[in-house]
């Protein structure tokens, strides 16, 4: 299923974000988000790419974990 949602803030112009979901036996999950266009799905897989073709898949999965951790650190501080 494709959503399509339109935020609009005062004084700019509105952004379109589409939300392409799935049902799976959980329920619906959201499997894409397009933000103006770009699929957060497309742009992450040439991220996550470059990850694998400099460490490997474990590789990658140290890099998650790592900006994981940043985030979480980052929340604490607030």
């Amino acid at each position: 299923v494709h959503v399509q949602t339109e935020i609009r803030q005062s004084g700019t112009q509105p952004i379109n974000v589409d939300y392409v979901l799935q049902k799976s036996e959980g329920g619906w999950q959201i499997f894409d988000v397009v933000v103006a266009g770009v699929s957060l799905v497309t742009n992450y897989r040439g991220s996550f790419a470059q990850e694998i073709r400099a460490g490997g898949i474990e590789g990658l999965i140290r890099a998650l974990e790592a900006r994981e951790r940043e985030i979480a650190q980052g929340a604490g501080q607030s």
